[in-house]
C-alpha cells in the first residue's frame, strides 16, 4: 500500500504534510490533508487516494475482427434470407 500511495506524490505538488502521510502510508490522514487543499472535497480526495492503491487497471483482453467469422455467418443465414428477400422484391 505504502509504494501505491506514493505514486500520488509524483503526479502532483503537495505540500510536506501530505509527501509525509502518503510515505508512511496513512491513507485517512492523506485524504484530511487532501481536503484541505482548495478545490478538493471529500469524495474527490477519496478516489484520488484509492485510484493510486488501485495502480493502473489491467488491461483486458483485446478484440480483434475476424472476418472468417462474418463470411461464415453470411454463407450460413443467405439461404435463409434470400428467398424472402426475393418474396419482398
Amino acid at each position: 500500500m505504502e509504494y501505491r500511495l506514493q505514486k500520488l506524490v509524483s503526479n502532483s505538488n503537495l505540500s510536506a504534510d501530505v509527501l509525509d502521510a502518503v510515505k508512511a502510508g496513512r491513507k485517512i490522514e492523506t485524504i484530511k490533508l487532501l481536503r484541505s487543499t482548495p478545490g478538493i472535497d471529500l469524495k474527490e480526495a477519496k478516489q484520488q487516494v484509492d485510484a493510486h492503491i488501485a495502480g493502473p487497471p489491467e488491461p483486458g483482453p483485446v478484440k480483434t475482427f475476424n472476418g472468417g467469422d462474418l463470411l461464415f455467418k453470411l454463407v450460413l443465414f443467405m439461404p435463409a434470407v434470400h428467398p424472402v428477400y426475393r418474396f419482398l422484391s
